[in-house]
């Protein structure tokens, strides 16, 4: 069964982000009041045309969770508006890539993606990609598969956050089903820089679309090794470093979702979370909760340093030692009030081994 947060997060990523400025706050605060946090709303809202992070920010310190305020139902009642319904357990087919998503049934019709929008409609105007790629080519990802991949052609109109994405790499987001929920595009170097410089994400999720699943490097197969990461780089470094198969989650808020999916699917697998630096007590608590083991970067590498980043560096035999050194979550010690004591036969106060505090 999912968790309370985890159909937060799925309730979401349902409603468009580039509503009108009163929406989006109260479904930040419909969020906040569910137990949301601030990166899977700040990876939310982020495709929308007007996105600014410090403003995200500063909106998402206002909300506080007042008696009689927005509740984590409207959050709910909204996502049910743009089609949104609870999901139950599938099979795991990735077989699908070109099939239209089904449109939900909903009390009244879901948000449509503006015209040349649409996930498949853009995949294919695509072209394949090469190695020859920019991005490919900067992460040292030659001879990794990339039958899935494209590239959105010089000619083609695309444009989010002002932006052209002529020349931008597309990484299909599959959902459990097997139908194609959403594209991430990942710009050309000179249109990342102006969006990083703008604060706004390198990468680009296609507005309009809910993110329902992931993208998978190399073939799942039952009972196996599975290593969940945050992005494409990080699963060509695994795949590359170990043969086994890496599961894209498209940001850290994700992994969660995808790991409990990965988990119903296989109660066998060997699922490995490899956060990137900065997200290890996250991962870690994924872990325990899915019965997943974890792999951390090395100690004081800096924030945000990752698998393919290693890689880069020491080598995939390095990362490959690393990720077969992932443990099992540690069971955390337990906690002693700080004001408990206890007396013993002969008078003498000592403190206790242990409490249960409270």
């Amino acid at each position: 069964m999912r968790s309370d947060t985890d159909r937060a997060r799925d309730a979401l990523h349902s409603i468009p982000p580039d509503c009108d400025r009163t929406a989006w706050v109260k479904t930040g605060m419909a969020f906040h009041a569910a137990g949301g946090d601030f990166d899977t709303f700040n990876e939310w809202s982020a495709p929308a045309g007007n996105y600014n992070k410090q403003a995200c920010k500063a909106t998402w310190r206002s909300f506080k969770s007042t008696p009689g305020g927005i509740s984590a139902g409207a959050l709910f009642g909204m996502a049910r508006d743009h089609g949104w319904t609870e999901q139950g357990k599938a099979p795991l087919d990735i077989s699908g890539l070109l099939r239209s998503k089904p449109t939900p049934k909903s009390a009244e019709p879901p948000r449509k993606p503006a015209p040349g929008m649409g996930a498949a409609g853009v995949y294919s105007r695509c072209q394949p990609a090469t190695n020859q790629h920019p991005y490919i080519a900067a992460k040292r990802a030659a001879g990794v598969p990339l039958e899935a991949l494209r590239v959105v052609p010089d000619s083609d109109p695309l444009r989010i956050m002002g932006e052209s994405m002529a020349g931008a790499l597309v990484v299909p987001c599959m959902a459990i089903d097997g139908t194609l929920s959403t594209l991430q595009l990942i710009p050309p170097p000179d249109v990342a820089a102006r969006l990083k410089a703008a604060g706004k994400p390198g990468k680009l999720n296609l507005p309009g679309h809910s993110l329902q699943g992931w993208f998978t490097v190399g073939t799942i197969e039952t009972g196996q090794t599975v290593y969940i990461v945050e992005g494409i780089g990080q699963a060509w470094a695994c795949w590359q470093a170990t043969g086994a198969a890496a599961v894209v989650c498209f940001g850290a808020g994700n992994m969660g979702k995808v790991a409990t999916a990965l988990r119903q699917n296989d109660d066998a697998a060997r699922l490995v979370l490899v956060p990137d630096v900065g997200k290890e007590d996250s991962a870690f608590k994924i872990a325990a909760d899915v019965g997943a083991l974890a792999a951390s970067m090395p100690e004081g590498e800096s924030q945000n340093f990752d698998a393919n980043d290693l890689a880069q560096r020491d080598g995939g035999d390095v990362l490959a030692d690393l990720l077969n050194r992932a443990s099992e979550p540690g069971k955390p010690e337990p906690k002693v009030h700080p004001l408990a004591i206890y007396v013993t036969i002969d008078g003498t106060a000592k403190p206790p081994r242990w409490v249960i505090p409270g």
